[in-house]
């Protein structure tokens, strides 16, 4: 019998066992890592650090993409994916978001996670650690806007919810009758003292076009969205990766409950074409699901960066469900600068809308090069966008 010299036997156990072991440990070359090296001295000991941005929501305190601490920073490995993200790092708020070194906001950083590499990062201030605390953003909202109620009851979700009402200058003084715009994130629209990162000024805006008889007049209705319910409020179907799916909920709330809550006590045309949806990310494909399953409520849907990628079957139910004679008008607009996804999804499902019969005179597309997923961009379009959706 052939005896097996010792080293041989070591080696072939290192090459059977131990070498797979080490190259299931070594770190994948496909993949994107996040290295966060440098954090404040003042960031409090053993506070996690998390990942939000536009591929999850923005979720500030998101357990997916909590960064692990090691001796040499903190860490989190992202899939690959043929998109640019946007980003920034929390301590698992937005009042513990990161800033600059004088405590000041700064842009969303951007990553292409299409390509394998490693990302060093420097954090440099925390909002909540300003040296000196800047003040508060003043109120802002004109004083034809009120709170309509701090808790209004949301029987469909059994939850309540701030709800903002913007009546027209002239609205007392007359017996005029107007058209109303329902919109998410109530409190971004409006008063920058209640904003996450500026308002859209949707009511200096309004008050501007009616002054130069622009418009005669619309009603906003402004829904403040749920904060960690925002997620499952603004999404139709279930995305596995996050709570979600209450968008059916949401958008019966607003039918069943607001709607003819808001048609009773004020002046409104309630038909569908003087009924509108509006909203931007997550809350213009809340908006385009509301005006597929209720065509005979919403007649004017402004869709501004429309997040589709978080529930793609959204084209599948526009694909069954549109009803091309319902006489909507559907606006989109998003920036290039936005993900890699955001514009050839927009544009994809303006064209199934083309397609499906929708008249081009009720299709308004636009694709910025400049802009940012953000308040400010959206602010600087919605009167151009207002005005086309509301015409006529």
């Amino acid at each position: 019998m052939q005896r097996i010299p010792a080293l041989s036997v070591f080696l072939r156990l290192v090459s059977g066992c131990l070498l797979p072991l080490l190259l299931a440990c070594s770190p994948t070359k496909q993949q994107v890592q996040l290295h966060v090296g440098e954090v404040p001295v003042t960031t409090p000991f053993g506070e996690p650090l998390f990942v939000a941005g536009s591929f999850n929501g923005w979720q500030p305190a998101d357990s997916a993409y909590l960064l692990k601490k090691r001796p040499h920073g903190y860490f989190l490995t992202l899939p690959l994916a043929a998109e640019t993200a946007e980003f920034k790092i929390t301590r698992g708020s937005w009042q513990t978001v990161e800033t600059d070194a004088a405590g000041q906001d700064i842009p969303n950083r951007r990553l292409d996670l299409s390509k394998p590499q490693t990302l060093r990062l420097a954090v440099a201030g925390w909002k909540d650690q300003l040296a000196e605390p800047a003040s508060p953003p003043q109120p802002s909202a004109a004083v034809n806007v009120q709170i309509l109620q701090d808790s209004f009851f949301m029987p469909q979700l059994n939850r309540y919810r701030r709800i903002w009402l913007y009546l027209p200058p002239d609205y007392d003084g007359s017996d005029i009758r107007f058209p109303v715009l329902y919109m998410h994130d109530g409190q971004n629209l409006f008063d920058a003292s209640t904003s996450y990162a500026g308002e859209w000024g949707v009511d200096e805006t309004l008050n501007r076009l009616q002054a130069k008889g622009q418009h005669p007049g619309v009603i906003v209705v402004g829904i403040d969205n749920g904060g960690e319910q925002r997620i499952p409020e603004y999404t139709p179907f279930v995305n596995s990766r996050y709570p979600s799916g209450e968008g059916a909920a949401y958008l019966r709330f607003i039918v069943e409950t607001l709607k003819p809550y808001i048609d009773t006590h004020y002046r409104t045309l309630p038909e569908q074409e003087h009924t509108g949806l509006m909203g931007s990310s997550l809350g213009a494909l809340i908006s385009l699901y509301g005006a597929v399953q209720y065509p005979q409520v919403f007649g004017r849907i402004g869709l501004f960066s429309p997040a589709f990628w978080f529930n793609p079957e959204i084209f599948d139910l526009v694909e069954k469900r549109l009803d091309p004679a319902a006489g909507q008008r559907f606006l989109f607009l998003a920036s290039e600068q936005e993900s890699e996804s955001m514009v050839p999804q927009m544009q994809q499902m303006h064209q199934l809308l083309q397609r499906w019969g929708v008249p081009q005179d009720r299709l308004w597309y636009k694709a910025h090069p400049d802009g940012a997923h953000s308040e400010w961009y959206w602010q600087r379009e919605f009167e151009e966008a207002f005005k086309w959706l509301y015409e006529g």
